[in-house]
Formats: structure tokens, C-alpha cells, sequence
């Protein structure tokens, strides 16, 4: 009974040194460092490598063209896509103006299995049931000008019940798309 005790007291001290670095401004930091390092094009089959983890995941846009409102709308809404992630209108025009030489967060999500929800969101053509992005076919978000990234759930959390790694995800989602602002995706 005292090894119990002290793996659950062991495994809660762990649990809770990992969600406080997490949650600081270091840890949004050292996210945000990692998506950096990270960052693959869509055209690659890297996807299919990611692990079945729990974990945060972001796509970014270099823009083809220096987008207002309309136009991005008149972009993002392509004939015979449904069930996508709408604009943000308050983000994007947060950010305005768009720079054509530089790359922007274009979406933010959480995932259980990071490998399959990448792979759907580019992989998914216009008439797929699943809601998601959606990349492939589109006239001008593509290879040319997305790229994706992510970031794991910490080992130390692996164990952890699902109810509980799916608050930190969500958690750390609002987190980076406060403080990232992607242009497509809720609230």
C-alpha cells in the first residue's frame, strides 16, 4: 500500500510541476518555440509519422496576396466546400496589414491522435462530412503557401485520465489562440 501511495504522490507532483509549466508565459513560450522548429509543408507525408498522442497542432499561411476581409472571405469560401472552419473576422483584422513576405498562424486545434487529424484536415477534400480545413483541392490555400506543426502532450502527462488531458488541451488552445491569433477557427 506505501508504493501506491507514493507512486500516486510521485505521479501528482510530476503532474502538477508539468501543468504549471505549461501554463506560464515560459511554457506558451516554449510551445510556440517548438511549433517554430517544427514546421513542415503540407505537400510532405510527414503526417502520417506524427504519433497517435494527445496534443495542439497549428497551421500557418504565407499569403499570395495582401488580404482584407473580403477578400480572404471571397478566397476561404470556395465553391462546394462545406462543414470548414469560418473566419475570425476580430483576428484577422487584429493583424491587418497583411505582409506577403511573412508567415501567419492560420489555424489552431487540438487532437487526441494528432497523426489522423492532420492528415484529415489535409488530406479532406470540399464534400468530406468531416469538418476540418480541407486543403486539398483548394485554389489558394495549398502546398504552395501552408505549412503545420505541433506539439506533444509531455510524457509525464501520458498516463493521465483522458477527461484531464483534454482540459489541458483545450486550456492551452484558448491560451495560444489568444495570444497567436490565428485567422480561421472558432470564437
Amino acid at each position: 500500500m506505501k508504493e501506491i501511495i507514493k507512486f500516486t504522490k510521485d505521479f501528482e507532483s510530476k503532474w502538477r510541476t508539468t501543468i504549471e509549466s505549461i501554463n506560464t508565459n515560459n511554457g506558451l513560450k516554449s510551445i510556440i518555440d517548438s511549433f517554430d522548429d517544427n514546421r513542415k509543408s503540407i505537400n510532405s507525408e510527414n503526417y502520417n509519422k506524427v504519433l497517435k498522442k494527445f496534443g495542439i497542432y497549428i497551421f500557418y499561411i504565407k499569403p499570395i496576396k495582401p488580404y482584407d476581409l473580403e477578400i480572404l472571405k471571397n478566397d476561404w469560401k470556395q465553391f462546394g466546400y462545406d462543414k470548414y472552419p469560418k473566419i475570425s473576422e476580430k483576428r484577422f483584422k487584429s493583424i491587418m496589414p497583411i505582409d506577403v513576405d511573412k508567415w501567419y498562424p492560420f489555424y489552431i486545434g487540438k487532437a487526441e491522435n494528432l497523426g489522423d487529424r492532420l492528415k484529415q484536415h489535409i488530406t479532406h477534400k470540399e464534400n468530406t462530412p468531416t469538418y476540418g480545413l480541407k486543403l486539398n483541392g483548394r485554389d489558394y490555400f495549398n502546398a504552395h503557401n501552408i505549412e503545420y506543426s505541433f506539439w506533444e502532450l509531455p510524457d509525464e502527462l501520458v498516463n493521465t485520465k483522458k477527461e484531464i488531458k483534454q482540459f489541458l488541451m483545450t486550456q492551452l488552445e484558448t491560451k495560444l489562440r489568444n495570444q497567436l491569433k490565428p485567422w480561421i477557427g472558432k470564437q
